[in-house]
This record gives structure tokens, sequence and C-alpha cells, in this order.
């Protein structure tokens, strides 16, 4: 899949609500690749799910373990159709969920979630006029909020 985004500039025509188209970008590339490992608690002689019982309350778990990785490329065009530029960008990561459930006595849920993504590696490949421009950059601890 692919979609096309236009860069136009602000000055109107009267009477027009587009301006003048400077140049497209197109996103192209694969939907995300996921491996998961699941992890339900279960019955193995009936194959149904269990729940462990404790102080009157029944508790469930279930846990998601998933690597990831993603390829895409955008494709930068001139307002005549001449590709000025690309880049490539792929990653790859893990990811964590656990839900817990548990049944109170009055009827009602309590669930408790939590989520961990790490990026694990991202590469990225810029193409100017057919000539590679180097990016450079540390490719570890992605999570970090201070990285520029």
């Amino acid at each position: 899949p692919s979609c096309s985004v236009q860069l136009e500039n602000y000055v109107r025509a009267d009477g027009e609500d587009q301006g003048e188209v400077l140049g497209t970008v197109t996103i192209e590339g694969n939907e995300p690749e996921f491996k998961m490992e699941r992890e339900i608690e279960q019955d193995e002689e009936n194959n149904h799910y269990w729940w462990e019982e404790s102080d009157d309350e029944e508790e469930t778990e279930y846990k998601a373990k998933m690597k990831w990785s993603l390829d895409k490329k955008a494709i930068f065009k001139t307002k005549l159709g001449a590709v000025s530029a690309e880049l490539k960008i792929k990653m790859a990561g893990k990811s964590k969920a656990e839900v817990e459930i548990t049944d109170k006595d009055d009827g009602s849920q309590e669930r408790k979630t939590t989520a961990k993504t790490k990026v694990k590696k991202i590469f990225y490949t810029l193409m100017h006029n057919g000539e590679e421009i180097p990016i450079t950059y540390d490719n570890k601890d992605w999570d970090a909020g201070d990285r520029t």
C-alpha cells in the first residue's frame, strides 16, 4: 500500500482552494511484520482457560510478546514529476503486553494492563539525485527521551 501527499505553497489565485503544487511525497512499503508469542493460562486437560482463586477473587492473566519489523520508503518528486530524493527506513523492535483481570465478589472486574515497546534498530538510507547522503546516528537507546 502507498499514499501520496502534495506540498503546495499558500499563494492562492482568486477563488482557488489550492496553491501552486511544489512537489509530492509518496510513502510506499509493506505492512509491519509481526512474530507473536502468547501465553494464556490454560487447563491442559479440558483445553479451557482457567484462573486461580485467591481470597474469593478470581484472577486471569494474559501475556503477549511480539517481535516486529517495518520497511518504508518515501519518494520525493518535483512539481514536474521527476524524482529528487528517496528516504528508506527499516525498523525492528520488541513489544510486550500483559493484562490481569480480577473478578470481584460484587460481579465487577478490575483490569490491570501494562505494555512496553522497545525499538531495537533503525536504518536510514537517503538518496538525492542518485547519490547516497550519509545520515549519522547512534543505533541504540531509541527509547531515551533526549535523542536528537
